[in-house]
C-alpha cells in the first residue's frame, strides 16, 4: 500500500482543486491501494469538518494559520507529517497540490528529509497570475516564482495538466518523471439516461466555478443579455465563488444592474450533492474563459463535468480544449472572447434540442475516454509506481 499525504488542498470542499484530487485518487482507496492522508490549511478550506478525523476513509487534520501564531501552525503539520511517517515500512508519497510557495515549502523539505517522494500537481502557470487575494496570496504567488527553481532538487516527479505546461517543465524530464493528467471527472455522479430538455417551458444556461478574470464570465453575462431578450425562457444559473472581495463585489454589481437580474439565478457554493442536483438539471453549460496566456495554460476542469452531463456544451477554444473535443461533434467551440460567437452557439442550441441529444452522447463519450477518474486513477498509479 502507498501512504500519500495530500497538502496545499482540502479534498472536501467542492472547488475545482479539491474534485482534481480527490477524483483522481478516490478509485484507489476502496481496493486498498492507497491511504490518503489530508493536511488542510483551515484558511483555504470552504467547508468546516472539525480539526482531524476521517470522510470518505481519507484522513484529515486541519491547521489553522495566522500570522501571530506561525510557530503553532508550523508545529502542528510537522507533528502531522510524523503521524504519516510511522508507516516507514511502507511506500510515502507526498502530493503538494501546485507550486511551492511560502506556505507549504517546510513542510515539503521536511518530508524530504524524512523520505518522503514528493509529487507536484501543476495546473496553472503562476508566471501569468493576475490577481492576488490579498496580501498572503500576493507572497505566495511571488514565492512560487522563486521556489520554482527548487523544483530539480526537491521533488521526485511533476503532474502537469496540460501541454503547455509539460513544455514548461521539459527541461527537466531527464531527471524528472513528467505526466499530464487532465482534469477528473467521476461519471458516477451523472445520470446515463439523459433527459434532454424540449425547451417548452424553460431553459437554464448554467456556470457553475470561480469568477476569475481569465474564466470570461463577463462574456457569457453579455452573451445572456442579449439572448434573454430573444428566448424570454432563459434563465442563467450561476454557482461557485469569486477568489477575491474584489471580483466578488464586481459580480455582485453586474447583477444588481443587470435588466434581467430576475432571470439570473447566483446560488454561490453549494454542498457536493446540491450542486450536482442542480449541474445535471441544466440544459446548456458554458465554459467562456478568456484569451490570456494564464487562461491557455492551464485546463477548465468544469469543462469535464459539462461533457459528463450529456447534454449541450459551448466552449472557448483555448489550451489543449480542441485537442480533446471537436466542435459539431461534442460540443460547440467559440474563439474566447468573442461574444457574438457565444451568443450564436448558445441560440443554435436552444433552435436545435434535437441537436443537443446527437453532441451530448459524443460530449458523454468524450468525458468517458478522456477525463473518467476511475481511468486517470490508474495511469496515476501506474506513474507513482514507476517512481518508488
Amino acid at each position: 500500500m502507498i501512504n500519500i499525504l495530500i497538502l496545499n488542498v482540502s479534498l472536501f470542499d467542492g472547488m475545482a482543486p479539491s474534485k482534481r484530487v480527490f477524483n483522481l485518487l478516490e478509485p484507489l482507496v476502496d481496493p486498498k491501494l492507497i491511504e490518503i492522508y489530508n493536511l488542510i490549511y483551515s484558511v483555504d478550506s470552504k467547508f468546516k469538518h472539525g480539526e482531524s478525523g476521517m470522510i470518505n476513509n481519507i484522513n484529515f487534520f486541519n491547521i489553522k494559520f495566522k500570522f501571530v501564531n506561525l510557530f503553532s501552525f508550523f508545529y502542528l503539520g510537522f507533528k502531522y507529517l510524523h503521524t504519516v511517517n510511522r508507516f516507514k515500512n511502507s511506500n510515502r508519497i507526498l502530493y503538494n497540490y501546485g507550486y511551492l510557495d511560502l506556505k507549504n515549502i517546510l513542510f515539503v523539505l521536511y518530508a524530504r528529509i524524512l523520505g518522503f517522494k514528493i509529487v507536484i500537481d501543476i495546473v496553472e502557470d503562476n508566471k501569468y497570475h493576475t490577481w492576488h487575494n490579498g496580501i498572503l496570496g500576493y507572497f505566495r504567488i511571488k514565492s512560487s516564482l522563486l521556489f520554482v527553481k527548487l523544483i530539480p532538487f526537491i521533488t521526485h516527479a511533476i503532474i502537469v495538466i496540460s501541454s503547455q505546461l509539460e513544455k514548461k517543465f521539459s527541461y527537466l524530464k531527464q531527471n524528472k518523471k513528467i505526466c499530464i493528467i487532465p482534469i477528473t471527472v467521476s461519471m458516477e455522479k451523472f445520470p446515463k439516461n439523459v433527459i434532454i430538455n424540449d425547451f417548452k417551458h424553460k431553459i437554464n444556461l448554467f456556470y457553475g466555478g470561480s469568477f476569475g478574470e481569465k474564466d470570461g464570465v463577463t462574456y457569457l453575462l453579455q452573451a445572456f443579455e442579449i439572448l434573454a431578450d430573444e428566448f424570454p425562457k432563459l434563465n442563467l444559473i450561476l454557482t461557485g465563488k469569486p477568489h477575491n472581495k474584489e471580483a466578488n463585489d464586481w459580480l455582485n454589481s453586474v447583477l444588481k444592474k443587470s435588466k434581467n437580474s430576475d432571470r439570473i439565478f447566483y446560488y454561490g457554493m453549494l454542498s457536493i450533492d446540491t450542486y450536482y442536483s442542480i449541474l445535471n438539471s441544466c440544459d446548456i453549460f458554458c465554459m467562456t474563459r478568456n484569451n490570456s496566456q494564464f487562461a491557455n495554460s492551464g485546463f477548465p476542469f468544469k469543462l469535464g463535468e459539462y461533457l459528463a452531463t450529456g447534454k449541450g456544451v459551448v466552449a472557448s477554444n483555448v489550451g489543449d480544449v480542441s485537442s480533446y473535443l471537436t466542435n459539431n461533434f461534442d460540443s460547440i467551440l467559440v474563439q474566447p472572447e468573442s461574444i457574438p460567437e457565444i451568443v450564436n452557439a448558445i441560440s443554435f442550441l436552444i433552435s436545435n434540442p434535437e441537436k443537443i441529444k446527437i453532441l451530448g452522447e459524443n460530449a458523454r463519450n468524450t468525458a468517458i475516454n478522456n477525463f473518467s477518474s476511475i481511468k486517470l486513477s490508474k495511469k496515476f498509479y501506474n506513474f507513482l509506481n514507476e517512481l518508488i
